[in-house]
């Protein structure tokens, strides 16, 4: 699997990656690899679009509140430990 990141994608609904995946190709008796886009599909709970929707708008507002400071913790990734 491979992820391509494009910042410059045309519409808020498209997501700003594609994915290749590794496909295996027989041509003149020698095989080759060849990365080959692959589909794939976002599916989200309910759950998730309140979370993002309450940190997108502490975050639109510019909040340096100690709640917005939480849930921008919450999703943002931790260093695994040392």
């Amino acid at each position: 699997m491979y992820a391509l990141f494009n910042p410059n994608v045309s519409t808020a609904k498209e997501l700003p990656v594609t994915l290749y995946e590794c496909e295996v190709r027989v041509g003149n008796e020698a095989p080759s690899l060849t990365f080959v886009p692959a589909s794939y599909t976002v599916e989200t709970g309910e759950a998730e679009r309140i979370a993002v929707d309450h940190v997108t708008r502490v975050v639109e507002n510019g909040a340096n509140s100690s709640s917005a400071q939480r849930a921008l913790q919450c999703i943002a990734p931790t260093a695994p430990p040392a």
